[in-house]
């Protein structure tokens, strides 16, 4: 092998390396990207979970304000829930036939 080719393939082995360093860099960064990405999903749920739950207890707090300022005693208030139980029951016999 000349000189010359013995200088080509050592140029070559070292651009190989090179490049297969950078390959290597960019996998472990894309591992870390893709961990990265599926905590923020997970935090994302969680949160969506979270809001969902307390969407629910500012919609029951809505319900109880409303029921408090319609009558304000107890037993209209009853009535009331009374009511409202019954018609849920009613639209989930509806929804069930």
């Amino acid at each position: 092998m000349t000189g010359e080719q013995q200088l080509l393939l050592e140029h070559t082995k070292q651009k190989f390396e090179n490049m297969l360093g950078k390959f290597e860099n960019m996998e472990a960064r894309i591992a870390y990207l893709e961990s990265e990405l599926e905590e923020k999903v997970s935090g994302m749920e969680r949160l969506q979970r979270d809001y969902e739950g307390l969407q629910k207890k500012h919609d029951s707090l809505k319900i109880w304000l409303s029921l408090a300022e319609k009558g304000g005693s107890e037993d209209k208030t009853k009535e009331e829930i009374d009511r409202i139980v019954r018609e849920i029951d009613n639209c989930l016999q509806l929804l069930s036939e």
